[in-house]
């Protein structure tokens, strides 16, 4: 069987032909869809428009140690109480969200995170943001000198794949955020109220209302998102679109070597010598899954080193890889099954000519599938390269295996699928060498 499967690989490799089909004009088009319609579709236009996010509060409001409160003077105790009462989160609404310029940009919801994914996976928000349990508690014990933590003030922010959105989202959290920085002052506060040299009150006004701290910086955004996380480039979404056209093409040349090897008897030594059709056409599978996941293996290196695009998760894309292709090989075996059957060259003109522009268009290849109608949408990510495309492109966008299901789902359907006809085929008309 290594030896037949030898033969299939020096065949594709001395095949020009293919290797133009296959290789350079992939290359080509993913250069220029990539640096030019690519810019279209791939969220960098400049006009923002209205979008909603998700609030999810969890903070608690914050305490203070009875112990500790014993040691300030009792006419100071109310400052520190109206401190530990103060809402940050509810400030962050009212200062910020509820701001009418804000507002005419971002609206919100208040919901749980459960919710809140769900909706950013559904598109019905652009954004969430997300105060956790120990937030006030945090930034209160910060504020007054009881933490010496190194790690940034955090604040949650899950965004989708609209780098607009994203963008404006995370700057308005990072102004407020910056704002509470400048009132962290611990080391000023922890000594003053340690000596008691001036009055509680005098040391927290200036705190509060604004001081320049040295730790005015030290505030951080952690981007996450669960619909994009993170936003990939038009060079790298048409590596993947091409990548998941050219695939097809591939599988074609199956019917084209099985043609040659009919033609000029190749075919009738080998099966002469002993050779099962089963372990031909098995061995046109394993070959032909070696080809395509070299082909996509070798555009995305190029494209990296040409580029600079980034894999994100090199182990996952290469397995995500791997599924693409043992599914879509299926179809060289179709193709060498209908070429044994007939071997006419009409049985893959009208999959190159008409099927495979189709697929290509529906899947994604082309243009962003955002852009069609919802029932060609959903069609589209069920097809065998739309399926291979959405499971790229998810890896690069940060995706762990978990949240990639529906692609490998798609995928291994696909190729049960083809195996299906495949059989089919087989027990209809069999196959013999005609």
């Amino acid at each position: 069987m290594l030896t037949h499967i030898l033969k299939d690989l020096r065949t594709y490799i001395k095949d020009k032909k293919a290797l133009l089909i296959t290789l350079l004009m992939p290359t080509i088009l993913m250069v220029i869809l990539g640096m030019s319609v690519g810019k279209l579709f791939m969220g960098n236009s400049n006009k923002i428009e209205p979008f909603t996010i998700a609030l999810v509060n969890d903070s608690e409001s914050a305490t203070l140690d009875e112990q500790w409160i014993s040691f300030v003077p009792e006419e100071n105790r109310e400052n520190l109480q109206q401190l530990t009462d103060t809402d940050f989160v509810q400030l962050f609404q009212d200062e910020v969200l509820e701001n009418p310029e804000i507002q005419s940009i971002i609206s919100y919801e208040k919901v749980t995170m459960d919710e809140a994914e769900q909706r950013l996976r559904d598109g019905d928000v652009a954004a969430i943001i997300f105060f956790s349990t120990q937030f006030q508690q945090d930034y209160v014990d910060r504020l007054l000198g009881f933490t010496q933590k190194d790690e940034p003030l955090q604040v949650e922010v899950v965004t989708g794949d609209n780098e607009i959105e994203a963008s404006v989202t995370t700057s308005i959290l990072e102004s407020f955020t910056n704002e509470l920085s400048k009132r962290l002052d611990a080391r000023r506060m922890v000594e003053e109220l340690a000596t008691d040299e001036i009055n509680t009150m005098e040391a927290m006004g200036p705190i509060l209302s604004g001081i320049q701290s040295e730790e005015q910086k030290r505030s951080e955004i952690v981007k996450e998102t669960i619909e994009g996380r993170t936003s990939i480039t038009g060079i790298q979404y048409y590596t993947i679109g091409m990548a998941a056209m050219f695939m097809l093409y591939t599988t074609t040349f199956a019917s084209t070597y099985v043609r040659d090897e009919l033609r000029n008897q190749t075919m009738n030594r080998i099966l002469i010598a002993g050779t099962s059709i089963w372990k031909i056409l098995f061995s046109r599978y394993c070959s032909t899954v070696l080809i395509i996941f070299f082909q996509i293996t070798i555009l995305f290196t190029i494209s990296r080193w040409v580029f600079g695009m980034s894999w994100t998760n090199p182990g996952l894309l290469l397995g995500i890889t791997l599924l693409t292709a043992l599914s879509t090989s299926v179809l060289a075996v179709i193709f060498s099954i209908l070429t044994f059957q007939s071997p006419e060259k009409r049985n893959t003109i009208f999959f190159e000519s008409v099927f495979i522009p189709f697929l290509a268009m529906i899947g994604g290849s082309f243009i962003s599938r955002e852009l069609l109608p919802g029932s060609i949408r959903e069609f589209g990510s069920w097809i065998l390269n739309g399926a291979a495309l959405d499971g790229m492109v998810k890896v690069m966008q940060g995706y762990g295996l978990s949240e990639l299901m529906l692609p490998i789902m798609a995928l291994l359907l696909n190729g049960f699928v083809l195996v299906l006809v495949a059989y089919i085929l087989i027990r209809v008309k069999g196959v013999k060498p005609l």
